[in-house]
């Protein structure tokens, strides 16, 4: 029996090999074991890694990760495939055409309505195989294009078949409605794999060349990807303790710890997305688009916002240790100033910008006020004297220190409480002295005052603190931003309380109090109330507003004072184009009269100090040419203009904000209807081909696709190219958020709120 034994093992042995090799189609790779290779197969294992534990000889893993659990012999990394495969089986055989028997949708990428942003169709969604937790290659990008909106949502449980192809480097299956089955309706989903940021993260670089691109700050992709970023690809995962780092970067995406970018093709973040803002968590399907992985949340709980922890401090403590990105509390404050919003129109109060706050002490001292911005709270959210607790962050604006917080943030403990005695100081001690620069006499500071940033020794410390000065008179009766100086350079402003008395220098204060602010690199003292300035009483001055005159332009400087209209000086106005006083051929202040002018725009409606009516719109010499529109500021006239009227203009140049303009001054400013003409065809023009003789045209932008980036407090809305539109000069109300997208844009171009951008003058200039 023995001597059979042998004959009959190596027989065996034999047949298995011949077997083996048939099914297997022999050794590919031509190689023998390796010592120590533990592979139980006939040897096809590839130049893969010792301890490969695959109990086949089915060549099925080239490649793939350890953990390949085929136990077949079906050579399935053949060209083609044919049956039905796992999503971490596809190989990377472009073309392939594949079949997912079971998966499930984890994320959807939507076609949205350019105006209405509605989700119109699908045009993608992510899968992933049905497992207890994600793994990595376990999901996979499905183009199907066009489907309807409620084909499919998460948790879908699919059948798929379709073509494996790359899209710029990104593994996809293309498809089409017709090749996808729904098997169920609600699957468990995979739960993310949790991963480190950096291992999965594409770092953003700034590229100087890409600054006028779509990338507004020229972030791109450094194209160094986190070590594990392939494999997770398609993949739902999970960041912890992370942080974000840039707020905005190319896309609309924002970067976290470790140069992880959170994007949003399948969800839009619409929280605050303030530098150094934390993330318990963050999880969602690895991305990978413009050349970088990016992860992409795919509902609002993927983000989950870290608790803020409040380290409760007084007012003194937060500014003299300089506690800058700290979350803090005052646990009790008292409000000392409030600045208001303003409609542009009537100047009436619309809303709560800031407010300043001080300790609950008997005097002022230093370090023991600050300024809170809260961002359009309503307009009686507080009043001077209201007690409050207020939780934020502590930050420097422009140098300034304050609290950024929100109305939910403040909770009101009490009203009428005392006010601390304010801090007596000499006005050198906290004053900001103004010089003349040459080179700014033609820009908003209509002087051409500047802040020679040579500040009083004690400023800093009595910054958003309530001060007073003794014994002050007027030198210069009006500097920047409308504001005036009085002894020892010591600027008076009025943000918090506009002083409506004559400014004649020399003109004596007994005292002058108020807030001690810092803006545009000054310190300024910003009375509050009208009892905040006490008149010398033998100061004869009167305290009519008649010749203090902002001129009252669009700006977003909040003046009330709307230009003298009492001075009975009967000057001659001389013939001008509108091209001469755009392109500044004529001089500021020189008084002119415009014959056949057309009005292009809607005419706003305004009422001075002493009740005449004025009008603000703009108008055109009647071409399409360079210098050809100009702004037309409080005008006055019997019957007000409409648009397409032809009229005759007399007034006075001014230079302010940055722009050319027509206004009442000197008793000279009217209109008057000689006719009717035709308005100009919108010139059509790219955003960024617009230029200085550009101004005061209608202009139809050729940029389409635009993205909206962000709206300020002036309604000014920022697109992600640059573009720019204001639409509060006409009080049109467009009611775009961030992400929003449009597809048109007109207005006039020209500078408001201090911005250059496009004037919105009805509903329908934005599509």
């Amino acid at each position: 029996m023995k001597k059979f034994l042998v004959p009959l093992i190596v027989l065996a042995l034999c047949l298995f090999t011949i077997a083996c090799g048939t099914t297997c189609k022999g050794d590919k790779c031509g190689d023998t074991d390796d010592t120590g290779d533990t592979v139980n197969d006939c040897d096809d294992d590839c130049g893969r890694p010792e301890g490969d534990t695959d109990t086949d000889c089915d060549d099925d893993d080239c490649g793939r990760p350890e953990g390949d659990t085929v136990t077949d012999c079906d050579d399935d990394c053949d060209e083609t495939y044919s049956g039905e495969i796992q999503i971490i089986k596809i190989k990377d055989d472009e073309g392939s055409e594949v079949k997912i028997s079971e998966c499930v949708v984890t994320g959807i990428e939507y076609i949205q309505d350019s105006q209405t942003h509605e989700n119109t169709g699908i045009k993608a969604f992510y899968v992933s195989e049905i497992i207890p937790e994600a793994k990595p290659y376990s999901g996979i990008y499905v183009f199907v294009k066009n489907a309807a909106v409620d084909f499919c949502k998460i948790g879908n449980k699919l059948e798929i078949t379709g073509t494996y192809k790359k899209y710029y480097g990104g593994p996809q299956i293309e498809t089409t409605e017709d090749n996808i089955k729904k098997l169920e309706e609600s699957v468990a989903l995979p739960e993310p794999i949790e991963v480190a940021a950096k291992d999965i993260a594409t770092p953003f670089i700034t590229d100087p060349e890409k600054v006028t691109d779509s990338c507004k700050a020229g972030w791109t992709s450094s194209k160094q990807h986190g070590e594990k970023a392939k494999e997770y690809e398609g993949v739902l995962v999970k960041v912890n303790n992370v942080a974000i780092v840039e707020e905005n970067i190319c896309h609309g995406a924002f970067t976290v710890t470790d140069d992880l970018a959170i994007y949003k093709n399948l969800y839009y973040y619409s929280g605050k997305r303030t530098t150094g803002k934390k993330f318990e968590s963050i999880q969602g399907v690895l991305m990978y688009t413009y050349d970088a992985y990016e992860l992409a949340p795919t509902t609002e709980e993927d983000l989950v916002e870290a608790p803020i922890i409040y380290e409760e401090s007084k007012i003194r403590e937060i500014k003299s240790e300089d506690k800058e990105g700290k979350e803090v509390k005052i646990s009790e404050c008292v409000v000392t100033g409030i600045e208001y919003i303003q409609d542009s129109q009537t100047h009436e109060n619309t809303g709560i910008k800031a407010f300043y706050v001080s300790e609950i002490i008997p005097k002022a001292e230093p370090y023991s006020g600050i300024y809170v911005f809260v961002k359009n709270a309503a307009v009686d959210f507080c009043k001077i004297g209201d007690k409050l607790e207020i939780t934020g962050t502590y930050k420097k604006y422009y140098g300034a220190p304050q609290i950024e917080t929100q109305e939910g943030n403040i909770t009101k403990l009490g009203e009428n409480v005392a006010l601390p005695e304010p801090a007596e100081v000499a006005s050198k001690d906290i004053a900001t002295p103004f010089i003349t620069d040459p080179e700014k006499v033609t820009d908003s500071c209509k002087a051409g005052w500047t802040s020679s940033k040579q500040h009083g020794e004690k400023a800093k410390e009595y910054e958003g603190v309530l001060v007073k000065v003794n014994d002050v008179a007027i030198v210069e009766e009006n500097i920047c931003h409308g504001a005036f100086t009085v002894t020892d350079d010591l600027a008076i402003y009025k943000n918090l309380y506009y002083y409506s008395g004559k400014r004649t220098a020399g003109k004596k204060f007994e005292s002058i109090q108020g807030v001690l602010m810092y803006t545009y690199d000054a310190y300024e003292l910003a009375p509050t109330t009208e009892e905040d300035l006490v008149e010398d009483t033998g100061d004869t001055g009167d305290t009519t507003n008649d010749d203090n005159t902002d001129t009252g332009d669009t700006g977003n400087d909040n003046d009330t004072d709307t230009g003298d209209t009492n001075d009975d000086d009967t000057d001659t106005c001389e013939p001008a184009t509108i091209k001469e006083i755009q392109s500044g051929t004529k001089a500021k202040e020189d008084l002119v009269k415009i014959e056949n002018a057309i009005v292009i725009t809607p005419v706003v409606s305004q009422t001075f100090d002493d009740d005449t009516t004025g009008y603000t719109f703009y108008v055109s010499d009647g071409t399409t040419g360079d210098y050809s529109g100009l702004y037309i500021y409080r005008v006055t006239s019997d019957k007000a203009p409409a648009k397409g009227d032809k009229v005759t203009i007399e007034g006075q140049i001014d230079f302010y904000g940055k722009q050319w303009e027509i206004k009442n001054a000197k008793n000279v400013g009217s209109i008057t209807k000689t006719g009717t003409g035709t308005v100009p065809a919108a010139v059509k023009k790219a955003y960024a081909d617009l230029a200085e003789k550009d101004k005061g045209t209608f202009i139809e932008l050729t940029d389409t696709n635009l993205e909206v980036e962000s709206v300020d407090g002036n309604k000014n809305v920022t697109f992600t190219n640059g573009v720019v539109i204001k639409p509060k000069t006409f009080s049109i109300n467009l009611s775009l958020k961030a992400g929003d997208k449009v597809s048109k844009i007109s207005g006039v171009y020209d500078v408001t709120y201090g911005v250059p951008g496009l004037v919105i003058v009805d509903a329908n200039d934005v599509k």
